[in-house]
């Protein structure tokens, strides 16, 4: 009836709230790196986030991004919303093949103002109330290649933009002086997944331990240092 139409739920409609999942890139090498972002796309007022189930990456190596929390404006199926990033990840798959990155849920509530034809003391001639609006975002399949043929025996899993440098001794030195040989590997990529190169050295040196030192930080494109 009348009222049904004027409820504070019929005020909202379906795509007014919507939560997805979006990825910088659908199609990557396994250990490359991707940019996964769960957003909150509205065109009502909210007033709080009930409940949040994030989605399982069982399968991916995460890291959560510093996200500023601003909201900011985006067409989306010829409507304009205000977007919120709830989180933003960095994500490398960990295994070839069809991943998919599941659904997340949410709870969050609208904040619905009804104007009524009585006068009341308090409020006036409208009433505020909180809908809650369960959302679900869609799963999103990723397809991670695998790596290239014809790899050398070395190959451990370094994916990215990387170079490689090294310090060496002179050709000639003296018996029982002490050298040294540095390698620095840098560039943008998956440097947590680097391991120091080993180098066999024949029994007549003695070899002290290897120090590795790593100094890089996670960017939104991947991991960046040396």
């Amino acid at each position: 009836g009348k009222g049904n139409t004027n409820s504070p739920e019929s005020r909202i409609a379906p795509d007014d709230l919507l939560l997805r999942i979006k990825v910088s890139d659908t199609e990557v090498y396994k250990g490359e790196y991707l940019r996964a972002s769960l957003i909150l796309y509205s065109r009502v007022p909210l007033s709080n986030i009930e409940s949040l189930t994030m989605p399982a990456l069982d399968n991916f190596w995460t890291m959560e991004l510093t996200s500023d929390g601003s909201p900011s404006r985006e067409e989306y199926n010829g409507k304009v919303y205000d977007t919120y990033k709830i989180t933003e990840y960095l994500l490398s798959p960990l295994q070839s093949g069809q991943l998919t990155i599941p659904e997340a849920l949410m709870t969050v509530a609208a904040r619905v103002e009804v104007t009524s034809g009585r006068y009341d003391p308090f409020f006036g001639g409208r009433q505020i109330y909180n809908v809650p609006r369960d959302l679900r975002s869609a799963p999103i399949t990723i397809n991670v290649l695998d790596y290239p043929a014809g790899a050398p025996a070395s190959f451990n899993g370094a994916v990215g933009s990387l170079s490689m440098t090294s310090t060496m001794p002179e050709s000639n030195i003296v018996v029982n002086s002490s050298n040294r040989i540095e390698i620095t590997i840098s560039g943008n990529g998956n440097l947590e997944f680097i391991t120091a190169p080993e180098i066999i050295f024949p029994d007549s040196f003695e070899v002290y331990d290897t120090q590795v030192r790593e100094n890089f930080s996670a960017q939104q494109s991947g991991t960046t240092g040396s």
